[in-house]
């Protein structure tokens, strides 16, 4: 469960930006929704495209220990490192493969099987792994138009019905391709709700009648 110490421990080792988190009052802010996102579905997959030092996958993983029905975040991160495109304030965090081990064991979260890819790479392994389905797909990696519609196309197939796709940085006119992405969404095909709470987050769900086709 979700201890003051775990709290502590997240928010003090994943460094989040952007994540509305309060150091002080171990307030996990847009955590709280990744973590009651994962228990509320049952998850059992969740895709995860992007991470700077794993808090989202981090709320994720522990969301499906605590529930205990078995689940695997599969985190695709290339690693890249530096503000400019491709890697839009990446750190090139993944790059050791034992100090990440050790990372994700610090959590409690050795549920997360890192790709050190990026996404169009990786996809094949993806569906291989998740039998293509997955309760949530997080998006979070290059944050240009292109490749943020790119990663939603991708792996928006993905999705179960019932299940959400999760896109940061949709508010944030840093980075402003995000949120222009989410507009060319189809909404015939797709529900779009934006929390317009800085740096922004939008959830996307699958219209009822929707064939999981993306």
């Amino acid at each position: 469960m979700l201890s003051n110490k775990w709290l502590k421990k997240i928010i003090h080792g994943t460094g989040p930006q952007a994540q509305r988190v309060d150091r002080n009052t171990n307030n996990l802010g847009f955590g709280w929704l990744y973590y009651g996102l994962a228990r509320l579905l049952w998850a059992r997959w969740v895709i995860v495209i992007g991470s700077g030092k794993g808090f989202a996958p981090c709320c994720y993983a522990k969301a499906m220990n605590d529930e205990d029905r078995g689940g695997t975040v599969i985190l695709i991160d290339p690693s890249y490192k530096g503000l400019e495109p491709p890697s839009y304030g990446g750190i090139g965090f993944w790059d050791d493969a034992e100090a990440v081990e050790q990372h994700f064991s610090s959590m409690g979260t050795q549920n997360i099987q890192l790709l050190k890819k990026t996404s169009a790479e990786a996809l094949v392994e993806v569906e291989e792994i998740t039998g293509g389905k997955a309760q949530i797909l997080h998006i979070d990696g290059a944050h240009s138009f292109e490749n943020a519609k790119e990663d939603f196309n991708l792996y928006s197939r993905f999705i179960e019905m019932g299940g959400v796709a999760v896109l940061h940085d949709s508010f944030c006119q840093q980075w402003p391709g995000v949120s222009e992405a989410v507009e060319v969404f189809n909404r015939k095909r797709w529900d779009v709700l934006t929390l317009r709470l800085w740096p922004g987050l939008t959830l996307v769900t699958r219209k009822v009648g929707s064939a999981q086709e993306g």
